[in-house]
């Protein structure tokens, strides 16, 4: 089979375009894959962090509160004030109506 020289340069130059073109297209969508993937990461990575944050911001609370119901504790002995008793906290789980 013999290919005339004109035909084959102009298959050529029809399909080397082409060629470049879809190599140039699969390389866009890979950036944007990569880029999309990265910039999830980040907001997980971020959303951890916000979550240990609040946890922690939690935690400190919690510790204030006791430092500072221990400190009124001991002024009202100071100064003899009727300490009266704590009511019983109710469980968040506890369904039971009592």
């Amino acid at each position: 089979m013999n290919f005339k020289p004109e035909i084959v340069v102009a298959l050529s130059v029809g399909f080397i375009p082409y060629v470049i073109n879809a190599t140039l297209w699969f390389v866009s969508a890979e950036k944007k894959k990569y880029a999309a993937e990265r910039d999830f990461q980040h907001l997980k990575n971020n959303q951890k962090d916000i979550s240990s944050g609040i946890a922690s911001l939690g935690k400190d609370i919690d510790d204030y509160m006791h430092d500072l119901n221990r400190d009124i504790l001991e002024i009202k002995l100071k100064l003899d004030i009727e300490i009266p008793r704590p009511k019983p906290r109710k469980n968040k789980d506890d369904n039971s109506n009592e």
